[in-house]
């Protein structure tokens, strides 16, 4: 994630309603978190502390832009779309799991991780959807709303699929002890920050969205879905 000021002086010819814009921003995050909160069929975790989590995700969005600006300046935009961020992004939301929710009695299950990071992740991805929807809205209407629904498709659930791999990782690693433990949440961020980094990359050109949306994406919900059905056993 990196958001440019916008290069424009003048306003847009055609100005969008502002509460279009978060609605559009806003409304796709809402009916992804309803999703993915209703997975959790068995122990569904208070909202007070969904709400608690989703918000620490937005707010981690500031430290991590500040991290990808500076970076780029070092970098260049390539590395950082494809390595950068993506290892930025899920050490952010990794973080506001692991130390605001993980030693909590409250996270008392394998299933709480990957519920937990999920939310993180939609967190994140809310506010960065609404930096993105009000970068393009200010150079036209039409834009703002098409890079809106394309993220609201693509972008928004790609977040929480990335981070539910090292949400997982957490769920199961909290019942283990030892140095296994800290290997299989090492694993499970690796695979999260690989999952971002092929999606960055492949989303810069034609062919490589067609590889996106053909198998990179179907991969990551099958992923998702093994990763769910290993939780409930446990």
């Amino acid at each position: 994630m990196i958001i440019h000021p916008l290069e424009y002086s003048q306003q847009t010819r055609d100005p969008v309603d502002p509460a279009l814009l978060i609605a559009i921003s806003l409304g796709p995050v809402a009916f992804w978190l309803l999703y993915f909160y209703l997975k959790d069929r068995y122990e569904p975790e208070p909202l007070r502390w969904i709400l608690k989590i989703f918000i620490l995700g937005m707010l981690v969005v500031l430290p991590v832009a500040a991290i990808e600006i500076l970076a780029e300046v070092i970098t260049g935009p390539f590395l950082l779309m494809t390595v950068v961020a993506p290892t930025v992004e899920e050490l952010g939301k990794f973080a506001v799991v692991y130390y605001a929710v993980f030693h909590d009695a409250e996270f008392s299950e394998p299933m709480d991780g990957i519920i937990y990071a999920v939310v993180a992740a939609l967190g994140f991805a809310s506010l960065e959807n609404l930096l993105y929807v009000v970068q393009y809205a200010g150079i036209s209407s039409s834009m703002g709303i098409t890079v809106g629904v394309i993220r609201s498709i693509l972008t928004v659930p790609a977040h929480a699929l990335y981070s539910s791999m090292w949400g997982y990782a957490l769920g199961v690693a909290k019942f283990r002890q030892g140095i296994r433990r800290n290997e299989i949440i090492l694993a499970g961020l690796a695979l999260a920050i690989l999952l971002h980094a092929l999606f960055n990359f492949l989303i810069l050109d034609v062919l490589g969205f067609a590889v996106l949306v053909v198998f990179l994406v179907p991969a990551m919900w099958w992923l998702f879905g093994r990763k769910v059905k290993d939780a409930e056993t446990r």
